[in-house]
């Protein structure tokens, strides 16, 4: 008896040492794997991030005037006021439209709150509302 547990501790320990030779070599293998993944999906991001911010000035992807192009980022890209520069500079009186732009890169995908304002949208569930406080209200 004495042998056979003998046997099963020797047994165990050279599995042990088996699989530990065996992660140990695959350990920087998949450290490697990883950062590379990360440096990718980060690439990625930051290409995404400056096409973004960019796009107001690549005329042919980007039919409005950059100057009315406001960026906010989240949870859209772009508020246009369609109009807004030519009310501003040249005093022109007409009414200023207003478009909400998500700007998407490779297979990016809508995210469900996008999905929520563009219903939002299409429903004309838009305002607008001037709050005004009252004096002495300004430093709170």
């Amino acid at each position: 008896m004495l042998e056979l547990v003998f046997v099963a501790v020797i047994m165990f320990g050279l599995g042990a040492l088996i699989v530990h030779l065996y992660y140990k070599s695959r350990i920087p293998v998949l450290i490697d794997e990883a950062v590379k993944n990360a440096l990718n999906r980060s690439r990625a991001s930051i290409k995404g991030d400056l096409a973004e911010r960019f796009l107001p000035l690549d005329r042919e992807k980007f039919p409005y005037n950059p100057s009315d192009a406001r960026f906010i980022g989240d949870p859209i890209d772009y508020v246009i006021f369609e109009g807004y520069t030519d009310v501003k500079d040249k005093g022109e009186d007409k009414p200023i439209g207003i478009v909400l732009v998500e700007v998407k890169t490779g297979g990016s995908l809508t995210k469900r709150v996008q999905k929520m304002i563009e219903e939002g949208v299409k429903q004309k569930l838009v305002k607008f509302e001037t709050i005004r406080i009252s004096e002495g209200e300004e430093n709170v």
